[in-house]
């Protein structure tokens, strides 16, 4: 079996449980091992499909990107039953996150456009593509050996969470007939006050609603936060008062809202929307009403807003050469372009400024897995490693005291700090696993905040904590025949 691990393609003999590495693949996005001993994979967010014999040797690009200006990667693919065509999804990189489908060859040629599609397919024996549309699943037919469509797209009765960003495929299928799918969740989540072992102390209310990415402002009396849902594709950004526990929902525009940040004053919050067709910067009022404008607009499909100290945003980009690299816009200089800091062939993204606006906390993966690093600023000339053992989404203090973060395990972590004219970090603690959300979000979030001394944990939790289910249907095609499936 093939999986991606600490920035490698590896393999694992389902035998003997021995694990080695292939290639190396920064960061995964799926893949697929042929009969004929080839993987083919997509290692990075950004790229072509590269395969690779399983046994080894070095990747070598089985497609071609296209128009880089319509699409920025291809990802998921998927073998059909000889082995060498297969299908995958390129990604357009723009607000609608809407692909095309491919069917291609390792024979080379011209690779055919099938359809667009929210979610990469897979192949079904004995001549389907399923995929998701919305919350269901739907089955079309295609030639295996010839790869054309024919008749309508079919719906089946398993529903399928909600789309996630990576364009994943919604489920698997044995040649037996067999169909599993992941469970769709009921509930939404929480939002919970943690101490320092992890323990209630309280909890922020909330609609039932699926809601992320936590700030508390600069006075630790507000929340900012979204709702990712509960209609697909539809995001709103929210402000809780902790004192008098009134929630406020503050864009109701179509399309997804997402990821505040407060400036310093904490009168106004950033925030990423995809109102232009791209996922630019935009800035609104902390409270009701008022006008809602842009901050910062560019071609590059992907900005994230991540941190706002005195007169500089950190925001972070995706890249059609680089991948994810971190930038700084200077509110006293918009006139200029943003200073491009973090930009080299590993991914730099997770981006804080330290309260003193003098360091830049960041992950990268540059080592193979993702890690955190200090750079000063404005130069980033001076750089530090903070972690050896995984982590990303790091939090100041508000005194600079301490450098909280998640593992790569999902637990909240903390370092301390020396702060002078050079820095100084102490040993990593990891003070609580973290109850990840399984309402289909993943690691690009940031789930959690910390108050101005320490000493508590804003965090997201689901409503329903345990294992995702998943739902294995064992004659998916009884459907198709008008017959109750097993």
């Amino acid at each position: 079996m093939a999986f991606f691990a600490k920035g490698n393609l590896r393999k694992v003999s389902l035998d003997d449980g021995r694990v080695e590495a292939i290639c190396e693949a920064a960061e995964g996005r799926g893949g697929a091992w042929g009969r004929a001993g080839t993987i083919i994979f997509a290692g990075s967010v950004t790229g072509p499909i590269s395969g690779v014999s399983a046994d080894g040797g070095t990747p070598k690009p089985v497609t071609a990107i296209g128009n880089p200006e319509k699409e920025i990667s291809h990802r998921f693919p998927s073998f059909l039953p000889d082995g060498r065509k297969f299908l995958y999804l390129a990604d357009p990189g723009t607000g609608g996150d809407e692909g095309t489908v491919y069917l291609a060859s390792l024979d080379g040629g011209e690779r055919r456009l099938l359809f667009r599609s929210r979610r990469t397919p897979i192949y079904a024996a004995p001549g389907y593509l399923i995929y998701a549309t919305g919350d269901r699943l739907v089955a079309q037919p295609i030639d295996p050996k010839t790869g054309a469509l024919g008749g309508e797209p079919r719906r089946l009765e398993e529903a399928t969470p909600s789309y996630v960003n990576t364009q994943d495929r919604a489920a698997s299928a044995s040649d037996s007939g067999a169909l599993m799918v992941p469970a769709v969740q009921s509930g939404g989540t929480k939002i919970a006050w943690l101490d320092r072992r992890g323990r209630l102390v309280g909890e922020v209310p909330l609609p039932r609603e699926n809601f992320a990415s936590p700030q508390l402002s600069p006075d630790g009396k507000r929340l900012a936060l979204f709702s990712d849902g509960p209609k697909e594709s539809e995001a709103d950004l929210w402000v809780v008062d902790l004192a008098t526990e009134k929630a406020s929902r503050l864009t109701f525009a179509p399309g997804l809202d997402r990821y505040p940040i407060w400036s310093p004053d904490g009168l106004r919050l950033v925030f990423q929307t995809e109102r232009s067709g791209v996922f630019d910067l935009w800035e609104r009022p902390a409270t009701s009403g008022g006008a809602e404008k842009v901050l910062y607009a560019s071609p590059t499909s992907w900005k994230f807003a991540r941190s706002w100290v005195g007169d500089s945003i950190a925001f972070e980009t995706v890249e059609k050469a680089t991948g994810f690299d971190v930038w700084l816009l200077r509110l006293g200089r918009l006139s200029e372009p943003p200073v491009h800091l973090l930009d080299s062939q590993a991914s730099e993204h997770d981006p804080a400024i330290s309260p003193d606006g003098r360091w830049l906390a960041y992950a990268s993966n540059e080592s193979g897995r993702d890690e955190l690093y200090v750079v000063s600023l404005p130069d980033a000339k001076t750089k530090y490693q903070v972690t050896t053992e995984g982590g990303r989404h790091p939090v100041w203090t508000r005194g600079g005291r301490e450098l909280f973060y998640m593992t790569n395990a999902f637990a909240i972590a903390a370092v301390p700090v020396t702060l002078g004219e050079s820095l100084a970090f102490g040993s990593p603690v990891t003070l609580f696993p973290q109850p990840r959300p399984n309402w289909g979000t993943g690691a690009d979030q940031a789930f959690f905040d910390v108050s101005d001394d320490g000493e508590r944990i804003v965090v997201v939790v689901p409503e329903n904590q345990g294992s995702q289910t998943l739902v294995v249907v064992t004659d998916w095609l009884a459907e198709l025949r008008g017959e109750r499936p097993r």
